[in-house]
């Protein structure tokens, strides 16, 4: 499966690899998988690999978010200016470190090496999270993170490092995932 996504945070785009025998059609096994899986889960494509191809935890290399926020929660940082600011000063700073806590255990994260970008979204960002079902008075933050093979930055501590708040009140929705150019080696074998 694509890498695991946190508690709470809603995904429009998932790879997974499996393993079938006897299929032929990949039209046929998309309609089918389709007849049979639950609410909400739809699958859009499908592709023959080979013995060689890489697998899918190897080739996805970045996800792109979009965190909705509530515009009155904005108010405790001086509003969407203020996002807008605090995006700049991230943007600006070599690095910007949170504590990742996990049953008692601390570990210190530099979550701007691994943010590609983060800004204030537009009606496409809004439209996203419209269709992951959010709904209210919300601002989009669009934000790109890297995954590298020994990690990535939670879209949780992305959001305290530019409201300096681990608290701060967000809902995000997983977009899209970016792959590596190993892609363009898929179903060569």
């Amino acid at each position: 499966f694509s890498p695991a996504l946190s508690l709470g945070v809603e995904s429009l785009d998932e790879y997974l690899d499996v393993r079938l025998s006897g299929v032929t059609d990949l039209e046929e096994l998309i309609r089918r998988m389709n007849e049979v899986s639950a609410g909400g889960l739809g699958f859009e494509a499908a592709t023959r690999l080979g013995p060689n191809d890489p697998r899918v935890s190897g080739i996805i290399d970045g996800a792109r978010y979009v965190v909705a926020l509530a515009r009155p929660a904005l108010s405790s940082i001086g509003g969407v200016n203020g996002l807008e600011e605090r995006l700049a000063a991230f943007h600006a700073t070599e690095s910007v470190r949170v504590l990742r806590s996990i049953q008692g255990i601390g570990k210190i994260v530099d979550v701007k090496q691994f943010v590609v970008s983060a800004a204030v979204g537009d009606a496409a960002s809004l439209d996203v999270v419209r269709r992951a079902g959010l709904v209210g008075s919300l601002v989009p933050l669009e934000v790109t993170v890297r995954i590298l093979p020994n990690g990535s930055a939670k879209i949780s501590e992305v959001v305290e490092a530019v409201t300096g708040t681990a608290t701060f009140p967000f809902k995000a929705v997983r977009a899209a995932l970016d792959l590596t150019d190993a892609v363009s080696v898929l179903g060569s074998g």
